[in-house]
């Protein structure tokens, strides 16, 4: 378990850092976004960027798979974590 724990982690990281570095290349990201008469926009700190349907539609993939993968991580990690445990807590019984 610790091996996939680390993947997972290490994926996780990955994706985070490469949706920081498209949100900020691209000047913003979907979820913040708007579309407006068949204009797609980024969004950042209040300020938009005009951007394609294709390139909005992949920030907006991408923010959820890197929100998920921190949350599958995060899942892992506490079982991990607790799985530590309940096995520390049998060899003292």
């Amino acid at each position: 378990m610790r091996r996939f724990s680390t993947i997972v982690f290490v994926v996780a990281w990955l994706n985070g850092c490469a949706f920081a570095i498209h949100d900020a290349v691209l000047g913003g990201s979907a979820g913040i976004g708007k579309v407006e008469n068949g204009n797609y926009y980024v969004g950042s700190h209040g300020q938009y960027t005009q951007v394609s349907r294709s390139a909005f539609q992949f920030s907006k993939w991408h923010e959820w798979s890197a929100g998920g993968l921190i949350l599958l991580a995060l899942f892992v990690g506490l079982d991990e974590a607790l799985s530590k445990r309940k096995r520390r807590g049998k060899g003292n019984a």
